[in-house]
């Protein structure tokens, strides 16, 4: 563990920052505290061991993103692969949508089987990637909207993935209007939750104040967001 002080220090970064920005560190830790709910404390050793060293030789190239010029950073802009719709506090840090032409309809797949994604803790601001991994990692289906959005290159990005709710919901308050967005109006978006084994989670555009549950066969918009 003592190579992480090391590894921010040359990332230069807030750890809140480093959360977001950087992808090994945020794929690391988010395995890490996968592991460590489900109490998988041998493989969590493992990733310790093995990819920690690694960390401290990387961290000078420690980026995330593609340096863009002359595109500001604000909501609704369009920037490191989709449109913004939050920005954190430091002003240099949020999460994007996907552009409309990678928008599919697809079944939240997994039918009969629970995923069991967590929590309240989950529907934050940046744990749609942590939900979305569990989907992929519990349901091997491949016709499934976790699925799509894990493996989706857009905008020259493949770290792209299923919104939870308050990500959804805030994106839509934020872009639903933008034509460029191209939201549909009235229709149903899944997001990485899910009721139970059956019924998986959407949203509807045109609503920003909750979700509904829905049998995971069924087809609904997808649309994949991801944080820069």
């Amino acid at each position: 563990m003592a190579v992480l002080p090391l590894f921010m220090a040359s990332c230069k970064k807030t750890p809140i920052q480093l959360w977001l920005t950087c992808p090994m560190l945020n794929s690391i830790f988010r395995q890490l505290i996968f592991l460590k709910y489900f109490n998988y404390k041998n493989e969590m050793k493992y990733y310790l061991l093995l990819l920690l060293p690694i960390l401290a030789i990387l961290a000078p190239g420690c980026k995330k993103d593609k340096t863009e010029t002359g595109n500001p950073i604000q909501v609704g802009k369009f920037y490191a692969g989709g449109y913004i719709f939050y920005i954190d506090a430091s002003g240099q840090h949020g999460m994007v949508m996907a552009p409309a032409e990678t928008e599919r309809a697809l079944p939240w797949g997994c039918y009969g089987t629970l995923v069991d994604i967590g929590g309240n803790i989950v529907n934050g601001l940046g744990w749609g990637e942590y939900c979305t991994r569990r989907m992929v990692y519990k349901c091997s289906e491949v016709n499934a909207a976790g699925r799509y959005c894990y493996d989706l290159e857009s905008g020259g990005y493949q770290d792209w993935c299923l919104p939870n709710i308050n990500e959804w919901l805030l994106a839509y308050k934020e872009l639903g209007t933008n034509t460029a967005i191209n939201v549909k109006p009235n229709i149903h978006y899944w997001v990485s939750a899910e009721a139970d084994a059956n019924r998986g989670t959407y949203c509807i555009s045109s609503n920003v104040s909750g979700a509904v549950f829905e049998i995971k066969t069924a087809f609904n918009l997808v649309r994949a967001v991801r944080s820069f």
